[in-house]
C-alpha cells in the first residue's frame, strides 16, 4: 500500500506497477522520457556548459543510460525488504540462465520477499545493537 497525503486527507493507493511490470507503450515512453531528463540534469547539462562535442554527449547519454535503475525517492521509496527481495531476485534469475526476464524475476520476487524480511530485519538489530556498543 502506498499512503499519501493529498488536500489534507490521508488517501492509499493498492500500487499499480510491481517489480516486473511489463510496460504498456506510453508508460515506457514516459519511463524514457524520464531517463532522459535524469541524463540532462544530472550529467549532461554540465558537459554542455564544458563545451562537450555531440560526440561526447551521445557517448555519455549511452553510458548514463546503460548502468541507470530507476529509484523511487523520499516517502515513495521501497522498503528494504523489498528493495532486497527485488535483488535476490534479479541474482536468482542470473542463476537460473534468465537474466533480464521481467516474468521470471517478478515470479522469485514474491517468493523472496519473506526471506528478505527476515534478512533486513537481522541485519537493523545487528546495526542497532552495534550502535548501542558505540553509544555505551
Amino acid at each position: 500500500m502506498i499512503r499519501f497525503l493529498f488536500g489534507g486527507h490521508q488517501l492509499t493507493l493498492v500500487p499499480r506497477f510491481l517489480p516486473g511490470h511489463r510496460c504498456t507503450p506510453g508508460e515506457a515512453h514516459a519511463l524514457n522520457l524520464a531517463l532522459i531528463e535524469a541524463a540532462r540534469s544530472n550529467k549532461l547539462v554540465r558537459m554542455l556548459r564544458n563545451g562537450a562535442s555531440s560526440e561526447a554527449l551521445q557517448a555519455e547519454l549511452s553510458s548514463y543510460a546503460e548502468g541507470y535503475e530507476f529509484r523511487a525517492a523520499g516517502k515513495n521509496a521501497l522498503d528494504p525488504a523489498e528493495e532486497r527481495a527485488w535483488e535476490l531476485a534479479k541474482q536468482a534469475a542470473k542463476a537460473e540462465g534468465k537474466e533480464g526476464d521481467a516474468d521470471a524475476v517478478a515470479d522469485l520476487f514474491a517468493g523472496l520477499l519473506p526471506q528478505a524480511r527476515e534478512i533486513v530485519r537481522v541485519e537493523h538489530e545487528a546495526a542497532q545493537a552495534a550502535l548501542r556498543d558505540l553509544i555505551l
